[in-house]
C-alpha cells in the first residue's frame, strides 16, 4: 500500500483571508511542503500545535492544512 496525495493545495494568506490554490512541489507529511504560486516557491512547516503547514514570503504569511491524502492499494496483475 503506499499514499498519494493531490498535486494542488489551497493555501490561505494569514493577513488577508485570501485562499488561493498553489502547486506541490515537494511534500513530507507533518514535516515540510513546497509549493508553487505564481511562479514564487514558497516553504511551508509542519506546526504540531496548530496541525498546520505555516511560511512567509514577501512579509506575507501563509497557512495550510496540507493536501488530501489517500491510500492506493497495489494489485498484482
Amino acid at each position: 500500500m503506499r499514499v498519494t496525495t493531490d498535486t494542488f493545495v489551497e493555501i490561505e494568506n494569514v493577513q488577508t483571508g485570501k485562499k488561493e490554490n498553489a502547486s506541490i512541489g515537494m511534500f513530507k507529511e507533518e514535516n515540510m511542503m513546497e509549493v508553487f504560486i505564481v511562479g514564487n516557491r514558497l516553504v511551508l512547516k509542519y506546526k504540531k500545535s496548530a496541525g498546520m503547514y505555516i511560511g512567509s514570503i514577501y512579509g506575507m504569511e501563509f497557512q495550510s492544512k496540507g493536501p488530501d491524502m489517500a491510500n492506493v492499494k497495489e494489485w498484482r496483475a
